[in-house]
């Protein structure tokens, strides 16, 4: 029931029968997003209690609650329940791109209950000494938490500690990277690039990133575009292709490298792609052939091309008209970028999707 969005009907269920400890997890995250916060937080109190009396007793290991990560499970189910909250309190579609903007009063009301049960797990993370999977993932889920209320001090810092303990999953790098300016003083970027070529120099997602990391410190150029071709040669999956097709149109802009970018996007992405077909229109773009450039944005528009394209277009469309002094016309195309600044010159978008923490946030996940 909850996997299909049934929260009422999983809330009902769940009341009229006694919890038991198997699904608990899953009992707090239907009460949270079913709106239920009181029931949640008596069922997580009462819980927490009951452990506590267990292990001091000496009881906990032969009690229905064995499993000695149990309370962070449980912690972590609390916090990733409010996280989801706020995300569905902003009133895209779940799988959409995230701002802080999106997220209004009752949004960012979740987001800092959410962040409470992350120090509560991290607390329990210290008191004991031990590493887990949940204070893992817990600390993503907080990374996510402190950007969308934009506590950039917070997030930086967590997405460091991560790096630093080994944690370089796509998100936390992209999120690293779309800070670079601000951290360049403060992060070792080029020891990043070195433990991406050491653990995942065969992953498309390292070896973009990689480049991107190898242009932004001004080294050698010509391995960034190496990078980038590699990557193109062992992109697989559509969603790969996709990533190197802009990768390489962003750093072919940027080191010239631009007639080589679109023989590679031409390459791995058919005709009818839509990030082949914007790119082919940023490259109308940059050769001042805007009627051509127009054709393909409207045939974009048609096609209900994802939320992240439509907004490049905005944006692009706004800095066209800057350069044209058409100052009203350049406001209301900005306004309506929500923000995306166009991706080859800076990247400033950190996206967020409720997918992004792999299967944190699937009801199967919180069982015992």
């Amino acid at each position: 029931m909850i996997d299909s969005d049934r929260l009422e009907e999983a809330y009902d269920y769940i009341s009229n029968h006694t919890v038991q400890v198997e699904w608990l997890n899953i009992a707090i995250y239907s009460f949270v997003l079913s709106g239920k916060i009181q029931d949640a937080e008596q069922l997580f109190l009462e819980t927490k209690d009951e452990i506590k009396r267990l292990s001091a007793n000496g009881e906990l290991a032969d009690s229905s609650y064995e499993n000695e990560y149990f309370y962070e499970k449980m912690c972590f189910a609390m916090a990733n329940a409010f996280y989801i909250k706020a995300l569905k309190t902003s009133g895209n579609d779940i799988q959409e791109l995230f701002y802080p903007d999106d997220i209004g009063d009752n949004g960012k009301l979740s987001l800092s209950k959410s962040l409470y049960y992350i120090e509560l797990l991290v607390d329990e993370f210290q008191q004991n000494g031990r590493d887990s999977y949940y204070f893992v993932q817990g600390r993503k889920v907080e990374l996510s938490a402190a950007y969308l209320l934009q506590d950039h001090k917070r997030a930086d810092k967590i997405a460091i500690e991560l790096v630093d303990i080994d944690e370089l999953s796509p998100d936390i790098i992209e999120y690293l990277l779309s800070r670079r300016r601000y951290l360049a003083d403060k992060f070792d970027f080029r020891k990043l690039a070195e433990k991406l070529k050491e653990k995942h120099s065969d992953k498309v997602w390292a070896l973009v990133n990689i480049a991107d990391i190898e242009v932004f410190l001004s080294k050698e150029k010509n391995d960034a575009w190496l990078l980038i071709q590699k990557a193109a040669g062992i992109a697989d999956s559509t969603a790969e292709k996709e990533n190197v097709a802009r990768s390489a149109f962003g750093i072919g802009q940027l080191i010239g490298e631009l007639t080589n970018a679109k023989l590679i996007i031409n390459d791995i992405l058919p005709e009818d792609n839509l990030w082949r077909i914007f790119l082919s229109a940023c490259f109308f773009m940059i050769d001042e052939k805007y009627e051509e450039a127009e054709q393909l944005f409207l045939e974009l528009e048609q096609k209900q091309a994802p939320l992240e394209i439509q907004a490049k277009i905005k944006a692009i469309k706004g800095n066209h008209a800057i350069e044209n002094k058409k100052w009203r016309e350049a406001k209301v195309f900005l306004e309506e970028s929500i923000k995306i600044y166009f991706f080859f010159k800076q990247k400033t978008a950190y996206e967020i999707k409720e997918c992004d923490w792999s299967s944190d946030v699937c009801s199967s996940d919180l069982i015992l």
